[in-house]
């Protein structure tokens, strides 16, 4: 009887040292993670189905030649011919100062896809804000 009382203690003793100060639990004293930057935004629809753009040269393109409905988890193609721009990860003329890092290439939409032209020079492009368009 008294050895069960001597492993008693001494689990009893192993297990308060390993947990001699509770401290901050893991992930709380962690700086918050930076949000990814965004590669497109998106306009809603009433059918809760997506458009993404890019905007360029003050103007909104298609940056994606699809309709995506989440809720249906389901892709429809647009039709051919919208201007697209194809997103490039390398930046736009670093050496200047301004808002504009993202460069894209300007295209049409076929078969779903935006083909871009071969003949045609990266342009600045930025990323605009989410909307619902509520027209629908």
């Amino acid at each position: 009887m008294t050895l069960l009382w001597i492993f008693a203690i001494v689990i009893g003793a192993l297990a308060s040292a390993e947990n001699a100060a509770p401290g901050v639990a893991p992930g709380c004293g962690d700086p918050p993670a930076e949000p990814k930057d965004r590669e497109y935004g998106r306009v809603i629809d009433g059918d809760s189905c997506e458009k993404r753009y890019l905007l360029a040269k003050g103007q909104q393109f298609l940056a994606s030649c699809q309709r995506h409905c989440p809720d249906k988890n389901i892709s429809y193609p647009l039709d051919n011919g919208y201007p697209c721009l194809q997103f490039m990860k390398k930046g736009f003329l670093l050496e200047r100062d301004d808002e504009s890092k993202n460069t894209c290439r300007i295209g049409m939409c076929y078969d779903g896809k935006c083909r871009r032209f071969r003949q045609r020079y990266p342009v600045a492009c930025t990323v605009p804000e989410d909307k619902i368009d509520r027209s629908e």
